[in-house]
Parts: C-alpha cells; structure tokens; sequence
C-alpha cells in the first residue's frame, strides 16, 4: 500500500491496517521476509507511520526520505545543471533482465556511483534463491566494473541502509 499514490486512503483505513499489521500471522512474515516472501523493507516503517502518512499536510522528515525506496525499472535519465557543470545522472533497473539495457547507456561516462543495499544481505534472490540480494548486487558491481566501457572511469560503490539493516544483524 503506498498511501500518497492513493488519495483516497483514510485515516480509518489507515488504523486498521495499522492493528492489522499486529496479527500473530502478519508479523512472522516479517521474520520471514526475503528467505520466503518478497516483502519490501520498507514496508514495516511504512505501516509503523500509517497515520502520520496519510495526513494531509504530510511532510516526510529525513527518515521517511532515507526508507523510501522505488522499484526501477527500465532506464531513467535525468540531467540537470550545477553551476557550470551539466550531469546526468541514469538510474537503470537491477534486474537480471533489465540488464541487457544497460551498456548502450554507459558510453563516455566519466564516473559510475552504483549503489548497493545492505539491508538485502539475508534476502534471497528471487532470480536465484541460492543468492542473497547483496551477494548478487556486489557481483554487478564487479562485472560492470570489468567492461570496456568502465576502463578509465572513476567507480563509487555506496553501501546504503546501513541503518536499517543493523537491527536485523542484531537479531
């Protein structure tokens, strides 16, 4: 449920969606997110803030910002201008099949910055159940990092979400 996309989501609605996220049954999906069901990460904060979300005066604070998370698919590109310099920045699906887009895109780029979710690291891959999502984000990096294409440009790799990964380390 994402309740800005959904105008019509009430506050009633959002409570008891809220108590409903507190059944014995739902909350041992969330032990169980990433090894048996895909449930995004950011579904928990998201219920645990329902009705703050759903106010009409919302205005998400930087946690908000910092859980938020949307699936790419295909290529986006966006450009803009930063004093005198024009950036590009192309955010390109991770999936296995949205990968085969990629290298057209790649062409005179003067530095890569792949981002790579730790909170994926006990989240199996729904494409190879044998791999955790990190695992197989990290291997991504590594072969796009041995393309021609990348041979003279500057790599940064960012490890996201270390903060909401840590109390599932913990755990």
């Amino acid at each position: 449920i994402n309740p800005l996309s959904c105008p019509d989501f009430t506050m009633e609605m959002a409570l008891q969606t809220k108590s409903l996220a507190q059944d014995p049954g739902i909350l041992k999906t969330y032990e169980k997110r990433g090894l048996e069901y895909e449930l995004p990460t950011y579904s928990e904060y998201c219920i645990q803030h329902l009705d703050r979300l759903v106010q009409s005066n919302f205005i998400p604070t930087n946690d908000d910002v910092l859980h938020a998370r949307q699936r790419t698919t295909g290529i986006a590109e966006t450009t803009f201008q930063l004093n005198k310099y024009r950036w590009t920045i192309i955010d390109v699906g991770g999936q296995r099949t949205e990968r085969r887009k990629w290298l057209h895109c790649f062409d005179g780029v003067n530095a890569l910055i792949y981002v790579a979710a730790l909170d994926e690291y006990n989240m199996m891959n729904a494409e190879d159940p044998s791999v955790s999502r990190m695992e197989e984000s990290l291997k991504v990096f590594q072969e796009i990092l041995n393309q021609p294409n990348f041979e003279d440009t500057c790599a940064l790799l960012f490890l996201s979400l270390i903060h909401i990964s840590e109390p599932t380390r913990q755990a």
